[in-house]
């Protein structure tokens, strides 16, 4: 027999009677229609496909007991729809419990704290160690970090020649890795 000229109907029908090629052809017919309808709400395409597949199988499956009326493509659309809505709702997180909750807030209050604790010590360092530059390298080295001045502007501002402003740049930049060395080692 010819399946692929025969109904949607008819294939069911045939079906009805253990016809795995009917089966086959009508597989065929919808397959690819329902994976793309499934992948455009999904978005991941094992689970898409798995989704079809186990529509299809379940129109095999209830064969003998399933009449399916009117437009199938239709009917398929709606089942799939359902299938896509189901596995949405799945994917939703999960209801957490108030323990996890206090947990959660718990680990997350130590980490600002931790963070603050560290920045503070950072801060204390980082004005420690500029402290322990001359005035007019620490005048330099803020002009560039804190102010975002370029070497000629900060010449300019302190009179002193752009090779100064470099030396003291670098003098300044070797204090500050010779002083934080032991903190920053990894």
């Amino acid at each position: 027999m010819d399946y692929t000229h025969t109904t949607d109907h008819a294939l069911l029908e045939r079906c009805q009677h253990n016809d795995v090629k009917a089966y086959n052809e009508f597989f065929g017919r919808h397959s690819a229609r329902l994976y793309k309808q499934a992948l455009r709400y999904i978005l991941n395409e094992n689970i898409a496909e798995e989704l079809m597949l186990d529509l299809l199988f379940d129109i095999w499956e209830k064969r003998h007991t399933r009449k399916i009326e009117g437009d199938i493509a239709a009917y398929l659309y709606r089942c799939m729809r359902n299938k896509i809505v189901d596995q949405r709702r799945k994917m939703v997180t999960s209801v957490t419990t108030i323990e996890q909750t206090t947990l959660t807030e718990t680990l997350a209050d130590r980490k600002l704290a931790d963070h603050q604790l560290m920045t503070a010590d950072a801060d204390g360092l980082y004005q420690d160690v500029l402290q322990a530059l001359s005035p007019q390298r620490r005048r330099v080295f803020q002009l560039s970090r804190e102010e975002r001045l370029t070497y000629p502007e900060i010449a300019r501002e302190m009179n002193l020649s752009v090779n100064t402003v470099e030396n003291y740049m670098s003098s300044a930049l070797e204090t500050f890795r010779n002083r934080t060395k032991k903190y920053l080692a990894v």
